[in-house]
């Protein structure tokens, strides 16, 4: 099992970099949480676009609702 750990080290300076706070985290488990053999057939975690993370993502495929408890519950801003 690896164990991935980001923390902020700057305060959210705009609404915009506060909505990338909290949904970069979010994007990258759900990355993660990827097949390793389907992650390679699309040419490897740097080379997988946006827009196919829900094409690749099947269910079962890793916790993916851990990736985002954490990620909100440590996110500097609360979504309302």
């Amino acid at each position: 099992m690896e164990i991935r750990s980001e923390e902020q080290l700057n305060p959210v300076a705009d609404e915009v970099s506060a909505i990338t706070a909290v949904v970069r985290p979010i994007l990258t488990g759900v990355l993660y949480a990827l097949k390793a053999d389907v992650v390679a057939e699309a040419g490897g975690r740097e080379n997988v676009k946006l827009k196919m993370l829900p094409r690749l993502h099947r269910k079962g495929d890793g916790d993916t609702g851990i990736c985002f408890d954490g990620a909100h519950r440590n996110s500097p801003v609360l979504l309302t």
